[in-house]
């Protein structure tokens, strides 16, 4: 009888069809075209030539911290400096990984897309919505001309990875794993750009108090004492 209840044919459906959403998830983000000012074949050296005067001070920061002189600022010779996520990400995959300004870039965003339409399956548990999701977001990834090795293609990830968390945090029963990661996603776009998201934070900590007010809440109410 329960083995043919409607709730748990729904759940084995739901989870029978996550990983063709999570194979047309992957296939829809590689397939996006990202479009920058710079061909496919443009040579790296002439990427880094024609950068932009902020993406210059970033990389000039990757690679001083990859040469071990520390995080400073060789380009403008500045001492107020940015944070330091998307300077430490063109460092590893820029100059450790030897990857193309553009194709950073590129990888960022597709990246996000990945873990959007992830938080899409999580929550929604619904390949239409992840579909509907996907494409409004490749519609406006393929309409835009993104700047490289600038800070968008890191702050697209860095919301992504936050958006991420949050599915996890509250729709998974088990939070001694999702707790923790929501926490390294917080962590990770504070030191990424935080300014442009404060109000945000403020709704996620109001939203992890009250869920952890209400765990604690629950687990302090005392069970009923059978009768004798």
């Amino acid at each position: 009888m329960f083995l043919t209840s409607p709730a748990l044919t729904s759940l084995k459906r739901a989870d029978r069809f996550m990983p063709l959403g999570v194979m047309m998830v992957i296939a829809i983000a590689i397939s996006v075209d990202v479009p920058t000012k710079f061909a496919r074949d443009t040579p790296k050296e002439a990427q880094l030539a024609d950068l932009s005067p902020d993406a210059k001070l970033y990389y000039g920061l990757a690679e001083n911290l990859v040469a071990g002189r520390g995080y400073v600022d060789t380009i403008r010779n500045e001492q107020i400096l940015p944070p330091i996520g998307h300077p430490a990400l063109l460092a590893l995959l820029g100059v450790l990984a030897d990857l193309k300004p553009d194709a950073i870039t590129q990888f960022c965003l597709r990246l996000s897309m990945v873990l959007v339409g992830l938080s899409v399956l999580i929550v929604a548990k619904r390949n239409s919505a992840c579909l509907l999701t996907l494409a409004a977001l490749a519609i406006f990834v393929a309409k835009g001309k993104w700047l490289v090795a600038n800070v968008e293609g890191s702050l697209a990830l860095a919301n992504a990875m936050l958006v991420l968390g949050v599915a996890l945090y509250f729709c998974q029963e088990q939070r001694r794993w999702t707790a923790p990661f929501l926490g390294v996603c917080l962590a990770l776009h504070i030191v990424t750009r935080p300014i442009y998201l404060l109000p945000l934070y403020g709704v996620v900590e109001i939203l992890v108090g009250v869920a952890l007010f209400a765990k604690l809440k629950k687990r302090s109410v005392p069970r009923p004492v059978g009768r004798a």
